[in-house]
């Protein structure tokens, strides 16, 4: 596989999205005042944060120093919206201190924080960034999933500025596990993805990887044309490092195609530009060298051109020995053990023979592991598809459950509501009707109670009219004559029999009609109360007075204040209490 273009791409790719900010003397000097003069949790963060950033390329032990400061007081005023924030920085510093495994960490810390404030455009990003960290490490599995992942939220997301370069990325880990045509299907996307933003750095770079995809199925022309299409943008460009990579490239082509004297040329063209290289990092300035020095022994061995080819595979083998390098180790090793054979050197043959078969082994365990480690991220990938896929379903038929569940309660809420109106109408309905049927009762008794009054006092004046009849009568009885007066004594004895028997009986059927529960009622709590008494209460409910109640019941008026007395001393009443009042109440 072509390494070179995984180490560039990666590298690349990871500083380019590491957030970088000039060191400036005046704003740090003017942050540093503020943080001096001000005491609020919040704003202090805020400064703290601003001064790491700052920081960040001159002096990143002092943005380590403000990040931690930051983080610390953000835990202890728990100022949560402030950790992820702080928690990428920290993650930038160690990455520009090339402490990927530290950077890692806190990357992991805050796509926790992104995940729950659903980011997802920061949320790939980060993803992003622990797939790159994992492939400079070496591990292509895990560096797979991020990928994977970040692929889908940026998919799901429409975050389209993303896509080509994680294309570019996954492409390229299917390259190293020798899946081509699943390479190429992913360096086509990239290269969609860039031409359609102008982006002509990684377009270049993606023509590069589509041409080493070529030159692995051995299909030279092809291969060739994408490489001098790469090349002529890197040139433009003046990236050094791109085109000593496309330069590396087109000498293996040739190499492959027997053409080693051309090979020679393209890796010297490729050593001149290695000596340009502006970068930071010195791990991928010697992977290529090496690259390139054993490349070179590599060709003159096969020109013959034995004491050529020694120094450049001693220097090859050097480099990729002390930066354990083991592609290259292993090339220089079985080169060098070549060489030393066809000088007639045994000794020195049999020691880089053993070297390369240790390391051979090696990379052969090495590259299976990758192999299996690719397929089962892969597996691991689709699997957390398949799951992520049922949890929505999941979720899906669980809120269309709730809907369901929704519209019901909804359904028979409306009909409650509508039973309740219902019932509230027919209970207004009923209440209209009670109310009319009692101001109907009401006034039917107040017309008996009209009537029964005026039955009354119809019956005092009758009464009045009798008594009258039978005073003149009893005036006139010693005046007749003995026959005549035994009968008059005899219709005055029958008058006043009479008249009260009649008054009384008809006045109790009135009253009773009017006043259906008095007697029961009364007589329930107060059971010993005789007729006469019954009789009185009666006329008292009717608000009689003592006159009228003597009239009606031939009794004098004292008998009856005597009566009414007996009567508040039954029902317990004091003398404030009005006796006319309580017998109402029945």
């Amino acid at each position: 596989m072509n390494r070179l273009i995984k180490i560039f791409l990666t590298i690349v790719f990871l500083l380019g999205i590491v957030l970088t900010f000039g060191a400036s003397l005046t704003v740090s000097d003017s942050l540093k005042k503020q943080l001096d003069e001000t005491h609020n949790a919040s704003k202090r963060i805020e400064v703290l944060v601003q001064l790491a950033k700052n920081y960040l390329k001159s002096e990143p032990d002092s943005s380590i120093f403000y990040a931690q400061e930051a983080l610390i007081l953000s835990k202890k005023a728990a100022y949560q919206n402030k950790l992820g924030d702080i928690y990428g920085l920290l993650g930038d510093v160690y990455v520009m201190n090339d402490r990927l495994s530290l950077a890692e960490k806190y990357y992991d810390s805050c796509l926790f924080f992104l995940e729950r404030d659903k980011n997802f455009s920061g949320v790939a990003g980060v993803l992003t960034v622990l797939g790159n960290i994992n492939v400079v490490l070496d591990n292509t599995s895990e560096a797979l999933q991020y990928y994977l992942r970040a692929l889908k939220i940026s998919s799901d997301n429409k975050i389209l500025n993303r896509l080509p370069y994680l294309h570019l990325n996954i492409g390229t880990i299917q390259f190293s596990a020798n899946n081509i045509i699943e390479a190429q299907n992913y360096y086509t996307k990239a290269l969609d993805g860039f031409e359609a933003v102008n982006d002509s750095i990684n377009i270049a770079r993606v023509l590069s990887s589509i041409g080493s995809t070529y030159s692995e199925l051995n299909n030279f022309e092809l291969a060739n044309d994408y490489y001098k299409k790469a090349l002529a943008i890197f040139q433009k460009l003046n990236s050094a490092a791109d085109i000593a990579g496309m330069y590396y490239n087109m000498a293996i082509l040739e190499k492959k195609q027997d053409l080693f004297t051309e090979a020679l040329k393209y890796l010297e063209l490729s050593k001149k530009n290695i000596k340009e290289i502006d970068f930071t990092y010195a791990g991928p300035r010697l992977n290529i060298s090496s690259q390139v020095e054993v490349e070179l022994g590599e060709n003159y061995l096969l020109l013959n051109k034995l004491k050529k080819a020694k120094p450049h595979l001693l220097k090859g083998y050097t480099i990729a020995s002390e930066n354990n390098f083991l592609v290259d180790t292993r090339n220089a090793s079985m080169n060098l053990s070549r060489l030393y054979e066809q000088m007639g050197i045994n000794d020195s043959a049999l020691y880089f023979h053993k070297i390369y078969q240790e390391v051979a082994e090696k990379l052969i365990n090495v590259e299976n592991i990758k192999k299996l480690a690719t397929i089962e991220a892969r597996l691991k990938y689709e699997q957390l598809e398949k799951d992520q896929e049922l949890a929505l379903l999941a979720e899906k038929e669980n809120q269309n459950r709730k809907t369901r569940i929704f519209v019901v309660v909804i359904i028979i809420l409306i009909l409650l509501a509508a039973v309740l109106m219902l019932f509230l109408k027919l209970g207004r309905n009923r209440v209209k009707r009670i109310k009319l049927e009692q101001t109907t009762l009401q006034k039917e008794l107040e017309i008996r109670n009209k009537e029964l009054t005026t039955n009354v006092l119809y019956q005092l004046k009758k009464n009045e009219l009798i008594l009258n009849i039978i005073q003149k009568l009893s005036q006139s009885v010693s005046k007749l004559k003995p026959e005549n007066k035994k009968v008059i004594e005899e219709i005055i004895r029958q008058l006043e029999t009479d008249s009260g028997d009649e008054v009384w009986k008809e006045f109790e059927v009135r009253f009773q009609q009017v006043h259906i529960d008095f007697y029961k009622s009364l007589t329930k709590q107060f059971p010993d109360l005789s007729s006469n008494e019954l009789r009185l209460c009666a006329f008292l409910r009717l608000n009689m007075n003592t006159k009228d109640i003597s009239a009606i019941t031939y009794q004098s008026v004292n008998s009856i204040d005597v009566a009414r007395s007996r009567l508040r001393n039954k029902f317990g009443l004091s003398k404030e209490e009005s006796l006319t009042a309580f017998l109402s109440r029945f």
